[in-house]
């Protein structure tokens, strides 16, 4: 299982349910903004690091090292975005 938090006791959340009980938040504030998709992305991808093996031994083993766990859903769907311009002459990015 990959983890996503351990509390004091030592009970682990994993990383799947984390995310996806994130997104169902997410989602639903986002209802207030008319933006609940985007929301629910963001919710589903915002801790994506943390399935670094890096990221896993800091929390397996109470490591007090620094692993950067919240970049890697940003790259994910820049990395997307970006692939979509490729395959499409129609789409202009100013980004990728």
């Amino acid at each position: 299982m990959i983890i996503a938090h351990k509390d004091e006791n030592g009970r682990e959340q994993s990383l799947f349910n984390h995310l996806i009980n994130v997104g169902n938040g997410s989602f639903n504030l986002g209802k207030q903004l008319d933006n609940e998709y985007i929301s629910l992305l963001v919710g589903l991808l915002h801790d994506l690091g943390k399935a670094d093996p890096l990221f896993q031994d800091k929390i397996m083993n109470n490591k007090n090292t620094s692993v950067n766990h919240s970049s890697a859903g940003a790259k994910y769907l820049y990395q997307i975005y970006c692939n979509v311009g490729e395959k499409n002459e129609n789409f202009k990015s100013p980004i990728c």
